[in-house]
C-alpha cells in the first residue's frame, strides 16, 4: 500500500497587509499639518475638508475628480468663498488625495464622522469609520 502524501494548504497573503492602527492616529500623521491650523472652528473645518480628501483618495481616479468636482461646486454654493479661496481649498484637496494615495494606498476605510476634541493646548481627533468593500470601476 502506497503512503500518500499530506497535503500542504499554502494560503496567500495579501501584498499589503490592511491597516490595524487607529484611522485618527492615520488622519493625524497624514494630514495633522492641515489639520492643526486657526482655533477649534478652523480646525473642524479642515478635519472636515481632509475627511472628505481622504474618502475621495480610495476612489478610482476617475471617480476621485469626478467626487473633488462634486464637492467644489456644493463648497462654494453653501459657502459662498472668492474663486481664489475655491482655487486654494481644491489644490489643498488635491495634495491631501496624493499624500494619502502613497503613503495609506491599501487603507479603503471611509469616514463617517469626525471631530476635534480639544485636549489643553493640543487636540485629538475621534473618527468614525466604515470598512467598504473595493468595488469595480463604473
Amino acid at each position: 500500500m502506497a503512503r500518500r502524501k499530506k497535503s500542504t494548504k499554502v494560503t496567500a497573503r495579501p501584498a499589503h497587509p490592511p491597516e490595524t492602527r487607529r484611522l485618527s492616529a492615520i488622519l493625524l500623521e497624514w494630514a495633522g499639518d492641515f489639520i492643526g491650523v486657526g482655533d477649534l472652528a478652523e480646525r473642524q473645518s479642515r478635519l472636515a475638508v481632509a475627511s472628505n480628501a481622504w474618502n475621495m483618495a480610495c476612489a478610482s481616479p476617475i471617480a476621485r475628480m469626478r467626487m473633488l468636482d462634486q464637492y467644489m461646486a456644493d463648497f462654494q454654493r453653501y459657502n459662498r468663498v472668492p474663486e481664489a479661496d475655491a482655487a486654494n481649498i481644491r489644490k489643498d484637496i488635491l495634495t491631501l488625495v496624493e499624500r494619502k494615495s502613497k503613503k495609506f494606498p491599501d487603507d479603503r476605510r471611509q469616514i463617517v464622522q469626525s471631530r476635534v476634541v480639544p485636549k489643553g493646548n493640543s487636540f485629538q481627533l475621534e473618527v468614525v469609520s466604515a470598512d467598504i468593500p473595493t468595488r469595480s470601476e463604473p
